[in-house]
């Protein structure tokens, strides 16, 4: 499963230090975030952040870019991030979005996108029964609320509430700074769609 790059930043930035998170983790991660004076703000919103991050000149890398684990230049161990290496941009040797795709691409069964989840279990049943043959019927039942590592909406500790949407500044400041991861996606997105239309076209042609 592959995300849309900001949204999935966006949701590390408020999951990393969450009551839903291993208390250990969390913690660490607010106390490193309580060091970095100029980079870290570990009390404002995602959006307000990021224009924090742009006035003080800071990386602008996303957290955990989905090009660095279609990339063979990133060694297996390390593609599991860790809370106290935020926004660091993995060192990719000149390994781009478009080369990141074609892995996609010829190298996978499939990549669904988290935005469409449950049409993208439907076409992992259909290309992979064996494995996940009635999975559709078991995320049903999996309601939102038994999700334990859902992120709440409200950080009593950093007065956080996930509030706020994206401003196209900032979008455009980590569009810009991340652009391989954003090719690498926007390709993924199409070949999404490509192959559920051929998978399940009524889903494509035919739904509301």
């Amino acid at each position: 499963m592959v995300r849309e790059p900001v949204e999935k930043d966006s949701s590390w930035y408020y999951f990393a230090v969450s009551e839903s998170r291993a208390q250990g983790a969390a913690i660490q991660e607010r106390k490193h975030r309580d060091k970095d004076v100029s980079c870290g703000c570990p009390y404002l919103e995602y959006d307000h952040c990021m224009r924090h991050r742009i006035e003080n000149n800071c990386s602008l890398s996303f957290f955990a870019p989905s090009i660095s684990y279609f990339s063979s230049v990133v060694p297996q161990g390390n593609r599991t991030y860790t809370a106290n290496t935020p926004h660091v941009a993995p060192n990719l040797n000149g390994f781009t979005g478009d080369d990141a795709f074609n892995r996609v691409k010829n190298e996978y069964v499939f990549v669904g996108i988290t935005e469409e989840f449950e049409l993208s279990i439907k076409a992992l049943e259909i290309l992979e029964p064996r494995f996940f043959r009635g999975a559709s019927e078991l995320s049903a039942k999996h309601k939102s609320s038994e999700r334990k590592n859902e992120t709440p909406k409200d950080n009593k500790v950093t007065h956080t509430s996930m509030s706020g949407a994206v401003s196209d500044t900032v979008r455009k400041a980590l569009s810009e700074a991340n652009h391989e991861d954003i090719i690498l996606y926007e390709k993924a997105k199409r070949h999404f769609w490509y192959t559920i239309s051929h998978l399940l076209p009524e889903e494509v042609f035919y739904s509301n």
